[in-house]
């Protein structure tokens, strides 16, 4: 009975692990879309209204070169932000009770052989 609760056990585990996983690779994909609208946004709206600002202190050309410098430093700030990949606490808990459970299972089934190995040792014996 043992052995069905230990696999039990590392099945949940894993199923944990992997829903904890995918969470976080949704909330990833979340801040990867959230960084393209923001940059299409700012290119189509917030570049002209910047643009024609600048253009009374600045040449053209610089006044599109610090928008363009600005959108650089946005953009690179957001996908550093997205690209993390840090396994949460719960995460890493549930890896670590899985692989403890999956060990226990291993364990108890080579100790079930050994016992099965014996057991057929001493019958032959008699």
């Amino acid at each position: 009975m043992r052995p069905v609760r230990l696999g039990r056990a590392a099945a949940q585990a894993e199923w944990l692990r992997v829903r904890l996983m995918l969470r976080r690779t949704a909330v990833r994909g979340a801040l990867f879309a959230a960084a393209v609208v923001f940059l299409l946004a700012a290119i189509a709206a917030g570049h002209v209204a910047t643009w024609i600002a600048l253009r009374p202190l600045l040449s053209p050309l610089w006044a599109t070169a610090c928008i363009g410098g600005g959108d650089l430093v946005l953009a690179i700030l957001l996908l550093s932000l997205a690209s993390r990949d840090v396994p949460s606490a719960a995460e890493l808990e549930a890896a670590q009770m899985s692989r403890a459970a999956r060990g226990a299972l291993a364990r108890e089934f080579m100790l079930f052989g050994l016992m099965r190995s014996l057991m057929s040792l001493l019958r032959r014996r008699k």
